[in-house]
């Protein structure tokens, strides 16, 4: 696959497919808007599609963010999983049934503030682990990460443009797809954005998150 497909097929064919292998993605949006459900979708259509997945989640704890990938592969609410055994049991059936057809994926939860030298080692490890390269990496989210350049620790607008730019040449050096998400917020007056149309522009802390990216998607 030189193309990864979002799932969502209107998307998809306005992204001529979707972004190509060795690029960094992201979506950015206000709080509750689906920032991590997206993630998520991303995750399940990847695994769907015979690939390696790899979620890092700095917020929702495991059992929670695998619920939310069955949920999507399934077609089936997450409620039913989380909350009735008899739903969980249903799903579990289903997930069997599946499981042939399926890539690998492997969901860690990390401390917020780690950083992305410190991510990309977990990606090695779980590689070797699992005896093949990554094919996408989902990090939820990469706002929550600290740079590990000592010279950044006072400006959020230097540090986010370590991170992002350390995970881009990462993903492009060793041809995975990197997906991420980011809070929107007003840059100029630091209030939570509103509007219904969101761009790189309003993605929180750092303009830099924007500039390097290859794709940007508003929710």
């Amino acid at each position: 696959m030189d193309k990864l497909q979002t799932g969502l097929l209107e998307l998809d064919v306005l992204m001529g497919g979707g972004p190509p292998r060795g690029t960094l993605s992201f979506v950015v949006a206000d709080t509750g808007r689906g920032k991590s459900m997206w993630l998520c979708s991303q995750a399940a259509h990847s695994v769907y599609e015979g690939l390696f997945v790899g979620y890092l989640s700095m917020e929702l704890d495991t059992p929670t963010v695998l619920a939310r990938i069955k949920a999507a592969l399934l077609g089936v609410s997450i409620n039913s999983i989380l909350e009735d055994p008899q739903g969980f049991l249903r799903a579990e059936r289903m997930f069997q049934k599946l499981l042939p057809r399926l890539g690998a994926l492997v969901v860690h939860q990390m401390a917020p503030f780690s950083t992305m030298i410190e991510i990309l080692a977990w990606k090695k490890k779980a590689e070797g682990r699992m005896g093949r390269k990554m094919d996408v990496l989902i990090v939820d989210y990469m706002d929550k990460c600290a740079s590990h350049n000592p010279r950044d620790r006072d400006s959020d607008y230097k540090a986010m443009n370590t991170v992002f730019e350390t995970g881009r040449l990462d993903a492009k050096q060793n041809g995975y797809w990197l997906w991420t998400a980011s809070q929107a917020k007003n840059l100029k007056t630091g209030e939570k954005v509103q509007a219904r149309k969101i761009g790189s522009a309003e993605a929180a802390d750092s303009a830099n998150k924007g500039r390097v990216a290859d794709l940007v998607i508003g929710m």
